[in-house]
């Protein structure tokens, strides 16, 4: 009898502790995928092709790319709009990109004058509840520029039509 409550007690601690083990493995996993971003949002109006938009949810892990509804030309290929799930590694790669941006990177967006061409537009949700609107204009700075290529690169990695692929490469001729 002695011996069952002895086996009994080792099984039950045992089993109490793989539990926690197991809520400390899950608490570290969340810890590790938190993202600097909430949303990360790259509106595209090139000169002589039709604009995109892409929106990145970083909390759902979500890619969503679409066309404004106010700006097109009926006579130039549109963007299909789409949405699907993004995969950690590219969440990853934008958030650890937009870390090295600092404070005059959201002030001053532009080199030059304005000239002709790919006009952006940029919207980061920060997870501390704060947001900055950018307007790099037709001239960025070379981190938007590159930012603005990451993204086209990501959609093309998730893109299933061979229209939008066609709208994005037209773009990607502007850098």
């Amino acid at each position: 009898m002695r011996l069952l409550i002895l086996v009994m007690s080792f099984l039950l601690f045992g089993c109490t502790e793989n539990l926690k083990s197991k809520e400390r493995i899950m608490q570290t996993n969340n810890k590790e995928f938190r993202y600097n971003l909430r949303i990360l949002s790259m509106s595209y109006f090139p000169a002589f092709s039709n604009p995109i938009d892409v929106l990145i949810d970083f909390d759902d892990k979500l890619i969503c790319v679409y066309p404004p509804q106010d700006l097109f030309n009926p006579n130039i290929a549109i963007v299909e709009p789409f949405v699907i799930k993004i995969e950690d590694v590219d969440l990853k790669k934008l958030d650890n990109f937009v870390k090295i941006f600092n404070s005059i990177d959201f002030k001053k967006t532009n080199e030059g004058y304005a000239r002709d061409g790919l006009h952006l537009e940029t919207l980061f949700v920060f997870s501390n509840q704060t947001l900055q609107k950018v307007s790099p204009g037709n001239m960025p700075i070379k981190k938007y520029e590159d930012l603005s290529k990451m993204i086209l690169e990501i959609v093309l990695k998730y893109n299933k039509s061979q229209n939008n692929e066609k709208v994005i490469e037209k773009i990607k001729e502007y850098y």
